[in-house]
């Protein structure tokens, strides 16, 4: 097999995986399953993965980086901490309702793993996605333009404030709105209590 035809089968691998892992959960897919919906054989499938761990962390880890990618680039944009967030939140609440889902699916699935792989994931989770938001808003607050507050206490009050809407359930498997993006800010922002 050529080279491209092994990394599109294994992206096929990965796109069937992440829909069936959403859908499904972990415990409840089968490599089976997921060979027939992927038009691969089992074997296929352990010629790139060595089991259905190694596969959910392929999965979980490829969507990490997507949200390292926009973390990143939220923290190189012009301007204050305020334009950064703002962009970071929309570029998160801007992914399709299955790629917000694997945030979600990867919190509730990893009593699912053995040891080493909730050390791998958690370990990714946290590199990957809370010390790139925290140390964005870390910087925020160096430049005096946040709150002088524990930029991880902030960091877990932001993810707090968009966390429903990784959930598809809660937005009928749609994209969030811009308005429902501008108030999730002007709270975050404001709070609660009229100025």
């Amino acid at each position: 097999m050529a080279v491209t035809e092994q990394l599109a089968s294994r992206d096929r691998i990965l796109r069937e995986a992440t829909r069936l892992f959403i859908e499904q959960g972990y415990h409840r897919l089968s490599m089976r399953e997921l060979a027939e919906n992927a038009g691969i054989s089992k074997a296929g499938i352990y010629h790139h993965f060595k089991d259905k761990e190694t596969l959910f962390l392929a999965v979980l880890c490829s969507h990490l980086e997507v949200l390292e990618a926009v973390i990143q680039s939220a923290r190189a944009i012009e301007g204050d901490a305020r334009r950064r967030i703002e962009y970071l939140v929309r570029g998160i609440l801007a992914f399709s309702p299955s790629q917000r889902a694997i945030i979600r699916v990867a919190r509730q699935e990893m009593d699912q793993l053995s040891a080493a792989g909730k050390q791998t994931l958690r370990k990714e989770y946290h590199q990957k996605f809370i010390a790139q938001i925290t140390q964005l808003l870390a910087e925020g607050i160096e430049a005096g333009e946040l709150i002088a507050v524990d930029p991880q206490l902030l960091t877990w009050a932001l993810l707090g404030s968009i966390n429903p809407y990784l959930y598809p359930s809660h937005t009928a498997g749609k994209t969030v709105s811009d308005e429902t993006i501008a108030t999730v800010l002007q709270i975050f922002f404001y709070g609660v209590i009229p100025r």
